[in-house]
C-alpha cells in the first residue's frame, strides 16, 4: 500500500512567514517585540479560520465520502489535502465580525460546493466539489490563492497538467471573482482537478463579447499534434458560436463560464457554458440540440428529461405533463435562467451537451427537489452506499 502523501502547509506558509517557523520575542529576528505578537496573533487567527472552514466543510466531505461507500484510505487522502491545502485556500471563516467575500460560486456567496455525481456506469456516486480560492487578501489583483493551490496539488493529484490552465488565464481571467477549483474524488484516493475562469471585466474593457473572448482563447491554444489541434475545437465551437448568433441580442444565450480539465490538453476537455433566460421545457431542448445543428435527443433521453423535469419543477402530482408546457415563474436574479455546457474535446466530431436544470430558483422546496431526484435517480438503480436512497442522505447531512 502507498503511504499517504504528506500536505502540510509547506512553503506556502514559509515563504510568507519564515519569520514564524521558531523564533520567539528578544530572537535575532530583526523584529520588534510588537511587531513579532502582531504576526504571533494574526497567525493564529488565520489557523483558527483554516480549522473553521475544515470542520464545517470537512466533516460533510466526510460524511458524503462514507454514504458514497469510500474506504478509510481513500477518505484520509482527500480529507488530507482538504485540511491542508483547500481550507487555508477559503480566506476568513465568514462571522458577524468577519464581513463576508461575495463569491461567485454559489448563489449564497459560499465559496465551496459539494456534491454527488452518479454515472451510467456505477450505482453508487462519485464525491466531488468546487471551490474559489479567495485567500487572506481577496480583490481584483488577487490572483496567487488559485495558483498556490493548485501549486500544492501536485502532490496529491497524479498526471496533473496546467498547461491549458496557464493559457486560459492569461486570456480569460481578469474579474473579481474569476477563477474556481473542482476537485473529482476517486473511491482509490486518486482525483481529476479541473479549473474554471469567469471571463466578465476583461471583454467589456476590450470592447467585445464573452464569446468573441474564448473564441481567441481556442484559437491560440498550441497545436500538440493533429487529434489535439485548435482547428478540430474551432469545428465544434462554430456550432456553439453560431447557434448564439442566430438569436436576437435580446435573446442571445450568454457565455460565462468556461473549464478546462488540468490534465494532459490531448484528454482534457473545454466546457462553455452559457445561461439562456428561456425557461420552458421546449427551449431546454432546442438548446440542447443547438437548434438542430447537433443529432436530436434519442428517446430514452427526452423521456429521462420529461421525467426529471416534472419531478422537480411540476405541482407535484406524478402525472403533471402541464409543466412541460408552462414557462418557469418569472425570478429576477443573476443566475435566473437554465445553464448548459457544450463539451469540446481533441479530435471529437460535435460538441457534447449537458444542462442544469435551476432547482433552487424554480422548484417548490428542497424538500420537492431532494424527493423528486431520489425518485429519478432509485427507478435507475441509483443509491448511496447500502442502498441508502439520495433522499435519506441529504436528509442526514441537514
Amino acid at each position: 500500500m502507498n503511504s499517504l502523501p504528506n500536505f502540510s502547509h509547506g512553503s506556502y506558509i514559509d515563504q510568507d512567514h519564515e519569520d514564524l517557523i521558531t523564533p520567539r520575542p528578544g530572537s535575532n529576528t530583526g523584529l520588534s517585540d510588537d511587531r513579532f505578537l502582531h504576526l504571533i496573533t494574526t497567525e493564529l487567527l488565520r489557523d483558527a479560520h483554516v480549522q473553521a472552514w475544515d470542520r464545517e466543510v470537512g466533516e460533510t466531505l466526510s460524511a458524503m465520502m462514507t454514504m458514497a461507500g469510500y474506504d478509510d484510505r481513500a477518505k484520509a487522502v482527500h480529507l488530507g489535502f482538504f485540511g491542508a491545502a483547500v481550507s487555508d485556500s477559503l480566506g476568513p471563516y465568514p462571522s458577524v465580525r468577519t464581513p463576508r467575500w461575495e463569491s461567485f460560486m454559489t448563489d449564497d456567496h459560499t465559496p465551496v460546493e459539494l456534491s454527488w455525481a452518479w454515472s451510467d456506469e456505477q450505482s453508487t456516486p462519485t464525491v466531488r466539489y468546487s471551490v474559489e480560492p479567495i485567500g487572506w487578501t481577496a480583490g481584483s489583483a488577487n490572483e496567487q490563492a488559485a495558483a498556490s493551490l493548485l501549486n500544492r496539488t501536485r502532490s496529491y493529484a497524479q498526471g496533473l497538467d496546467l498547461s491549458w490552465y496557464r493559457h486560459f488565464l492569461r486570456n480569460e481571467a481578469v474579474s473579481s471573482s474569476q477563477t474556481f477549483s473542482a476537485f473529482h474524488l476517486e473511491d482509490d484516493g486518486s482525483t481529476t482537478v479541473k479549473s474554471y475562469f469567469i471571463p466578465t471585466v476583461k471583454p467589456s474593457s476590450l470592447g467585445i463579447s464573452n464569446l468573441d473572448l474564448v473564441e481567441q482563447a481556442i484559437q491560440t491554444l498550441q497545436p500538440l499534434g493533429p487529434e489535439c489541434s485548435s482547428t478540430t475545437l474551432m469545428g465544434q465551437f462554430s456550432l456553439l458560436k453560431d447557434f448564439i448568433l442566430c438569436h436576437t441580442p435580446m435573446q442571445q444565450p450568454v457565455v460565462e463560464i468556461v473549464a478546462i480539465d488540468c490534465v494532459n490538453p490531448a484528454d482534457s476537455r473545454i466546457k462553455i457554458y452559457i445561461r439562456s433566460k428561456n425557461t420552458t421545457f421546449s427551449s431546454m431542448i432546442n438548446v440542447m440540440s443547438l437548434g438542430g445543428r447537433l443529432p436530436f435527443l434519442t428517446d430514452t433521453v427526452m423521456y429521462s428529461l420529461k421525467e426529471l423535469w416534472v419531478a422537480v419543477f411540476g405541482s407535484g402530482a406524478e402525472d403533471d405533463v402541464g409543466a412541460l408546457s408552462r414557462p418557469l415563474p418569472t425570478i429576477d436574479h443573476r443566475t435566473s435562467g437554465i445553464l448548459y455546457y457544450l463539451e469540446l474535446k481533441p479530435g471529437a466530431p460535435l460538441p457534447k451537451p449537458k444542462v442544469y436544470l435551476p432547482v433552487r430558483h424554480y422548484a417548490r422546496d428542497d424538500e420537492q427537489i431532494a424527493r423528486g431526484l431520489s425518485g429519478f435517480l432509485e427507478r435507475r438503480g441509483k443509491f448511496l452506499a447500502n442502498g441508502v436512497t439520495y433522499h435519506e442522505g441529504v436528509k442526514s447531512l441537514w
